[in-house]
């Protein structure tokens, strides 16, 4: 494959196995970033465009999740925060990377969402606001950018990631108490599923147009 992958995170060790893997320290490159920041954002998207190449797909798969709250222990901090990390960062993405994929007319966008994409959880305000904004925003790019053959696609991974670097971290007794509930009933999401689903929406974009995959294993 001719792809070079661009990680926006701290993942020293996913880019090191990939470039291993692909035999090129150029299959892979690594921008720590506030995804919320818009100047940060749209400044790597410029830099990755001029020295490295031309995007041809972006995926925001930022977590908003802050644990189970009642709504008088949520804090407006918190509640800001989902929504900056569930929509503002997403629509930043969008805004950054699609004025080039619109003047070249390819191009996917997508963007991970969760159960709570799909339904509001108890004691989940400020998560669920945040990805209810997520998905809608998706919606709402897909009739825009689809005009300019950018396919634009929302993923619901409904159900709990077997994630120990993510999920294992933030809650790591809660993680490991739902793996053995869900271990036996094959109830939890595998990460290489997920990354497939991804790879046929970027492969067959040009066909699917507007897309969205519930539970994606």
């Amino acid at each position: 494959v001719g792809s070079e992958m661009c990680i926006r995170d701290r993942l020293d060790g996913l880019i090191n196995e990939i470039r291993n893997e692909r035999g090129s320290k150029n299959a892979a490159h690594g921008f720590l970033i506030d995804a919320t920041n818009e100047e940060q954002l749209s400044g790597v998207v410029s830099q990755i465009e001029r020295d490295i190449g031309p995007i041809s797909a972006s995926i925001y798969n930022l977590g908003c999740n802050m644990g189970p709250r009642l709504l008088q222990d949520t804090p407006t901090k918190v509640f800001d925060n989902a929504l900056k990390i569930g929509a503002k960062g997403a629509f930043l993405m969008a805004q950054a990377v699609s004025p080039a994929m619109k003047q070249r007319k390819q191009g996917t966008l997508i963007f991970t969402g969760a159960t709570a994409s799909m339904r509001g959880q108890a004691n989940q305000h400020a998560h669920s606001a945040g990805m209810f904004a997520r998905r809608a925003l998706a919606q709402s790019l897909a009739h825009e950018l689809s005009q300019h053959n950018v396919h634009v696609a929302h993923v619901v991974v409904d159900g709990m990631v077997d994630a120990p670097d993510t999920l294992g971290r933030m809650f790591p007794a809660a993680f490991e108490r739902a793996k053995q509930q869900l271990a036996p009933l094959d109830g939890i999401i595998r990460p290489a599923s997920v990354a497939d689903a991804y790879w046929f929406l970027l492969q067959f974009s040009n066909f699917l147009g507007q897309s969205e995959i519930v539970r994606a294993e």
